[in-house]
């Protein structure tokens, strides 16, 4: 193949790489279309950095940017983990973008602190798929039974989460989401 034959062939490619596809003009494609990341938060009416007492009733809020099925799970201050969002199987865990809500708990509007002095902490996992909350078996006494995931996470909270979102969104290596940490003091 002479210089002028490959010159040409490589022309003919390039020009064809850059042809738009069907349906969509070329200018759309070469702008990158800006998407705000996916986001979501948990907090206490005491703000981001709270320290609670035993028996103390706190109320615990949570919101999303964007359309989003999602769950809470709180991690208490002796390692236990337990799902109470969305607290029954009837339930979806359905947010949507931009707005407030106060989880409103199993037997009471308020979270009742029933921890032992230490660290604990809430997370939300918010996703704009439904959640597999499902595969867990529920019990209209006890909640959610989650056999042996994240029933104790004395380790890192981190890896609890990691944990977690593998069982909740099985395909999160390609599915966007959102989580947040909040870690609460409960004080002797």
């Amino acid at each position: 193949m002479n210089d002028f034959t490959r010159g040409a062939l490589i022309a003919l490619t390039l020009a064809f790489a850059a042809q738009p596809a069907s349906g969509q003009r070329f200018e759309d494609r070469a702008t990158p279309r800006s998407v705000a990341p996916t986001e979501a938060r948990v907090w206490l009416d005491r703000g981001r950095t709270s320290t609670v007492r035993d028996g103390e009733e706190v109320r615990l809020y949570y919101r999303a940017n964007f359309d989003a099925y999602a769950a809470i799970v709180r991690i208490d201050t002796r390692g236990r983990a337990r799902l109470i969002h969305p607290q029954h199987p009837a339930a979806n865990g359905e947010v949507g973008a931009d707005r407030d809500y106060r989880l409103i708990f199993h037997d009471r509007s308020l979270w009742r602190v029933r921890d032992t002095p230490g660290e604990g902490y809430f997370f939300i996992l918010a996703s704009a798929v439904p959640l597999d909350v499902w595969q867990f078996e529920y019990d209209d006494d006890d909640g959610w039974r989650l056999g042996s995931i994240g029933e104790r996470s004395w380790a890192d909270p981190y890896d609890a989460i990691d944990e977690w979102v593998e069982m909740l969104l099985p395909d999160w290596e390609t599915t966007p989401f959102a989580l947040d940490l909040l870690s609460y003091e409960v004080g002797g």
